[in-house]
């Protein structure tokens, strides 16, 4: 694979999950770390929600109007929760961008394949 090629493919990687193109330059530590902290932001910000979402859902009183019930436990779970999941999304964007600048703005020489392979 030329150079050019393997570089747009080291980076599409990168894009589309941090981490995986820091270990195709065989930085495995940094890939490991970029993609524990994005799985952590990831997930960490879905079980603040859904967390505060079953605490609202096991306070329902299913005798009357189900749907309303259901979006307003919507609406009060976000209310209670949208600053830690805000925290979590600018975290997860903060790892993403770090993880794609940082292998884009790197010097060419490490792209190279390693010609003794």
């Amino acid at each position: 694979m030329d150079e050019s090629k393997r570089k747009t493919a080291i980076i599409m990687n990168a894009v589309v999950f941090p981490g995986i193109g820091h270990f195709m330059l065989g930085e495995k530590k940094k890939g490991m770390t970029i993609m524990a902290l994005t799985l952590i932001f990831m997930f960490s910000g879905l079980l603040v929600y859904l967390t505060a979402l079953n605490t609202q859902l096991e306070s329902l009183n299913f005798a009357f109007s189900v749907q309303n019930q259901v979006t307003t436990a919507l609406h009060l779970s976000w209310k209670t929760s949208y600053k830690l999941v805000l925290i979590s999304l600018l975290g997860l964007l903060a790892v993403w961008f770090y993880s794609v600048f940082d292998i884009c703005f790197r010097k060419n020489k490490s792209f190279k394949e390693d010609q003794s392979k």
